[in-house]
C-alpha cells in the first residue's frame, strides 16, 4: 500500500498538484489542521508501541472505569445524547494498564493452544483478536469498549443492536471513531470490533468517518501534508 501511495504522490508532483489540492479532490473536503503528534492522534498498533515516557492524567467515571481526563466531557455528551435518543450505552472496558493487557493476551494464547494450535500459531492468532501488551489503545485512556445493558457480549452481533447502529452513525459528532472497522483488517491488523471506539477529536473523527479512513491512513495523510 505504501508503495502505491508513493507512486501516486510522485505523479502528483510531476503534474504540479499539491497534496492539499489532491486531498480535496479525492475526499471532497479539506484535511483538518491537525498534527500526527497531537495527543488525541497518537498511533498505537503492532508497529507502534506506546512510548516508554508516555503518561496521562486519568479520571474515574461514575461506573468506576478510567479514561484520559481530557475526553470526559465529550464522552459524557455522547452518552447523554444516546440516552435521549433511546439507545443507552454502557462501558465494558476503558483504560487498562500493561499488566492487565498482558493477562488478557496470555489467556487468549492459552485458549488457542488448548484448541490444538502450536504456540507460534496461538501467538499469531491471539494477536489478531487481542492487542499485544504495549500496543493496546486501552493503555492510552482514549479507547473504550462500548456495549449496552441488553447486549454486553463483545462479538459482531453488537453491530445489529440499536446502540451499535447509533454509535456508527453518531460517534464522530463527539470526536470518536470506530477504530477497527470491516475490510480494514489488513491495515489495522485487528479483526472487526464493532464495540471498540477511540477518541481522536471531532474534526478528525468527522473527516475520517466521511472518507472511510482508519487512523493509520489518516496519520499517513497528515504526515504527507506536513512534508508538502
Amino acid at each position: 500500500m505504501k508503495n502505491f501511495i508513493k507512486a501516486v504522490f510522485s505523479m502528483l508532483f510531476l503534474l504540479g498538484v499539491t497534496f492539499s489540492e489532491f486531498t480535496f479532490m479525492a475526499f471532497g473536503s479539506e484535511l483538518p489542521k491537525a498534527d500526527p503528534s497531537d495527543w488525541n492522534l497518537i498511533l498505537v498498533n503492532k508497529q507502534n508501541f506506546i512510548p516508554k515516557d508516555f503518561d496521562t492524567e486519568l479520571a474515574e467515571l461514575p461506573d468506576g472505569h478510567l479514561v484520559d481526563k481530557r475526553i470526559v466531557p465529550y464522552l459524557e455528551e455522547m452518552f447523554e445524547a444516546a440516552e435521549r435518543e433511546g439507545a443507552p450505552l454502557a462501558i465494558c472496558s476503558a483504560y487498562r494498564n500493561y499488566s492487565y493487557q498482558a493477562g488478557l493476551f496470555e489467556k487468549k494464547i492459552r485458549k488457542c493452544v488448548k484448541e490444538g494450535q502450536s504456540y507460534l500459531e496461538a501467538y499469531r492468532n491471539a494477536a489478531f483478536e487481542v492487542t499485544i501488551p504495549g500496543s493496546s489503545e486501552h493503555s492510552l485512556g482514549l479507547a473504550l469498549d462500548i456495549v449496552s445493558e441488553a447486549y454486553s457480549t463483545l462479538d459482531s452481533g453488537f453491530e445489529a443492536t440499536k446502540q451499535g447502529q447509533w454509535l456508527r452513525e453518531n460517534c464522530a459528532k463527539y470526536g470518536f471513531i470506530l477504530r477497527y472497522p470491516k475490510e480494514k483488517e489488513y491495515i489495522t491488523g485487528i479483526t472487526y470490533e464493532p464495540w471498540h471506539f477511540r477518541y481522536v477529536g471531532r474534526d478528525n473523527a468527522l473527516y475520517m468517518t466521511e472518507n472511510s479512513l482508519v487512523l493509520e491512513e489518516y496519520i499517513e495523510l497528515l504526515e504527507k501534508e506536513k512534508e508538502d
